[in-house]
């Protein structure tokens, strides 16, 4: 039978280990986040380190130095209102 309901978005999830120099390009019409698994550098300029994120409103390039691991998610505007139903969010 099926669901009327399409729940596919696309989205990217990358689990990076940087050694040197590294960009990320976050597709048109996306929003990301880099969040910081192990290791340190800097992130377009920034300091950045173990348990960090940085949040990327909108698409481009993100500048990425340093050494350890990151995981780098980016997915497309759902362009919804965001709603709180009990513990969770809509």
């Amino acid at each position: 039978m099926g669901s009327p309901l399409s729940l596919y978005v696309p989205a990217e999830y990358l689990d990076v280990r940087v050694d040197g120099e590294w960009t990320w390009t976050v597709p048109e019409g996306w929003n990301g986040f880099l969040f910081g698994v192990g290791g340190a550098g800097e992130i377009a300029g920034e300091a950045f380190e173990q348990g960090d994120v940085v949040v990327v409103r909108g698409s481009g390039e993100v500048q990425v130095a340093g050494t350890g691991r990151l995981a780098a998610i980016s997915g497309e505007l759902l362009d919804q209102p965001i709603k709180q139903r009990g513990p969770y969010v809509l």
